[in-house]
């Protein structure tokens, strides 16, 4: 049997794909593959999480094969996906055990897809996402709590432990780059890499997870410092991001030119060695971007009528949702007293 395993980076359109393989599971059926749920995927996503701690837990694999075996069901062709598998594999034995994994469940023939995202857009991906998080507010690199995630899920030379273990050939590099997809299309993309026929009944989902603009960075990194100061933990802004997602020029978030250019000197070298090693062809693994003009984008001293009821909704629906939290902690709270008496 053949395994196509996808194992991010993260922030290169994986919940998109994921929620893609989910929402067309029926249809990829009809073409001979398999989107596997077997190992607990979560039916909102398409995202299996048991995969993204596989390397970090010691697993024992019996029961759960058999139930996957009675899945595959006389498919040869089975996929999954997780961005856990790259972000949480730090050394090359965890990359084995991932190997051992699939082997044991039946799989002769296992490919390994991995998207690469230019480096220093990826830094201010990933701080959105920490924001979002409600974690410390500084940019990764900069910041003694997350720098070494960061540096793992940004230094792409993590790939040579991929190819020690599974071998060269098996290692499906691709640069998530519109200029580098097929038609410009990350599903697209994918369907090729597998040999998938793209259906064009297939649903697509909306771009999903994506970053916050320059309002919503601000704001919840300004809420989540003040709610620190009170001594108040655990908001997590996901609910809420929706409303920040702005594609307008003038919200984007840019950070400093000096953070920006550290980032690309700091992975130069692995990036350097992802190039030749798979895109000999090309100059440098990722297009160049002329840093003459760049200019950090602050937010606007003037916000429009539109920037403000964004954030009215936001206030409304935060207190909505906290009363609604309250008013079910009560519920609970009087049923186990009418229980006890």
């Amino acid at each position: 049997m053949k395994a196509y395993v996808h194992i991010g980076t993260c922030k290169t359109g994986t919940t998109t794909l994921q929620s893609f393989l989910y929402q067309n599971t029926q249809k990829i059926q009809e073409q001979g593959f398999l989107f596997s749920k077997f190992l607990g995927r979560n039916e909102g996503l398409g995202k299996d999480f048991y995969l993204d701690y596989l390397p970090l837990e010691n697993n024992t694999y019996n029961n759960s094969f058999e139930k996957a075996k009675r899945e595959f069901n006389g498919l040869k062709r089975v996929i999954y996906s997780s961005e856990g598998l790259h972000a949480n594999c730090h050394t090359k034995q965890q990359v084995e055990k991932v190997k051992k994994f699939f082997k044991y469940a039946g799989f002769d023939d296992i490919k390994i897809i991995i998207y690469l995202r230019n480096t220093a857009d990826m830094a201010v991906s990933m701080y959105s996402q920490i924001v979002k998080h409600n974690y410390e507010n500084q940019m990764p690199i900069m910041d003694d709590e997350h720098k070494d995630r960061f540096k793992h899920d940004c230094n792409y030379k993590t790939i040579k432990m991929w190819l020690d273990v599974f071998g060269k050939e098996n290692i499906i590099v691709r640069i998530f780059d519109k200029k580098e997809l097929v038609d410009g299309d990350l599903l697209k993309d994918f369907a090729k890499i597998i040999g998938l026929k793209f259906d064009e009944n297939f649903t697509i989902p909306d771009n999903l997870n994506e970053s916050l603009d320059l309002i919503g960075i601000t704001l919840f990194s300004k809420i989540s410092k003040a709610l620190k100061q009170a001594g108040i933990y655990n908001h997590f802004w996901y609910p809420y991001c929706y409303n920040f997602q702005s594609k307008e020029k003038r919200l984007k978030y840019i950070p400093q030119k000096e953070i920006y250019e550290s980032y690309i000197k700091y992975f130069k070298e692995a990036n350097e060695w992802v190039r030749s090693e798979f895109f000999p062809h090309k100059n440098s693994l990722f297009e160049a971007k002329n840093l003459q003009d760049y200019k950090q984008n602050d937010l606007p001293s003037q916000l429009t009528h539109e920037d403000w009821q964004k954030i009215a909704d936001f206030i409304a629906i935060f207190i909505k949702n906290e009363r609604n939290l309250s008013q079910n902690l009560n519920n609970i709270t009087k049923t186990k007293d009418e229980l006890q008496s």
